[in-house]
């Protein structure tokens, strides 16, 4: 529905500018989780950090990002 597909679109802009908002190291654990589909470990391999620091960084972003669009729920 049109409905639908707007509130889509907002949703996204909204998760853009959220994203935005994250510190550069969070964004990039959340998105290559996230988006690419990436385990902890492939991760940590890829950007030279422990797994535990990936995993940190991700919780960190989670955190952030539900407050952030807590109005989405």
């Amino acid at each position: 529905t049109p409905q639908a597909e707007v509130g889509d679109l907002l949703f996204s802009s909204a998760l853009t500018e959220a994203l935005a908002l994250l510190p550069e190291e969070q964004r990039e654990a959340f998105l290559m989780k996230e988006v690419l589909g990436f385990k902890f470990r492939e991760i940590s391999e890829q950007i030279g950090v422990s797994e535990s620091t990936v995993k940190s960084r991700w919780r960190y972003a989670m955190s952030k990002l539900r407050v952030t669009l807590e109005d989405w729920a």
